[in-house]
């Protein structure tokens, strides 16, 4: 507060300078014929006048700034908080690229997928375990372990998958390798935590 203080008065100063300039030059009488000697003093006064005028400006515009970085400066010596904020917002940003994720799936996905852990859960819209077991995944997004992904199959559409896997109903969860492999099946549970507990 006190350097925008300093700055608005040194404003004020400036300002009041400039205009009791002006009301002195327009006080002095003009004479009724100019000579050509005149002519050039009044160029040279107004040429004198807008450089005052530019470096008036520029002192201005300089100590604007250097305000600006007082102020700056004192929000970060006064915000160690402001450090502290910046490391509260990278958390959440770091606790979300360190959990698993829950993906529709698609062939693409799973065949780029280096997880330690990849599993398919065969859900139908139709299915009321299934419905719930989803509503629980989406609501502990951030518990999925790191290194696991979860991939929703249309158990309706993916006829082709069930048929790989031997998949036979819905709400059945096959855990698989990078290539394909199938390494565990079963059915049931309906908590992101049952399905973590049978990985």
């Amino acid at each position: 507060m006190e350097t925008q203080t300093k700055v608005l008065i040194f404003i004020g100063l400036i300002i009041a300078v400039v205009i009791g300039f002006s009301l002195l030059q327009s006080d002095e009488p003009t004479a009724v014929t100019t000579t050509s000697s005149d002519t050039m003093s009044e160029e040279s006064m107004d040429t004198n006048e807008a450089g005052m005028m530019d470096e008036t400006e520029g002192d201005m515009e300089a100590a604007m700034e250097e305000g600006m970085m007082d102020d700056d400066m004192d929000m970060m010596d006064d915000g160690e908080m402001m450090d502290d904020d910046m490391m509260d917002a990278a958390e959440p940003t770091a606790q979300a690229t360190s959990a698993g994720t829950y993906l529709a799936y698609s062939p693409e996905a799973v065949a780029s997928s280096n997880a330690d852990n990849i599993l398919l859960t065969f859900s139908a819209s139709w299915c009321p375990s299934c419905r719930t077991l989803d509503a629980n995944i989406t609501e502990n997004l951030s518990s999925i372990p790191a290194g696991t992904e979860i991939y929703k199959v249309d158990y309706d559409t993916n006829v082709a998958l069930r048929q790989q896997y031997g998949v036979t109903t819905q709400h059945t969860h096959v855990l698989i390798n990078s290539e394909g492999e199938l390494i565990k099946k079963w059915s049931g549970g309906n908590t992101l935590d049952d399905l973590v507990a049978s990985i």
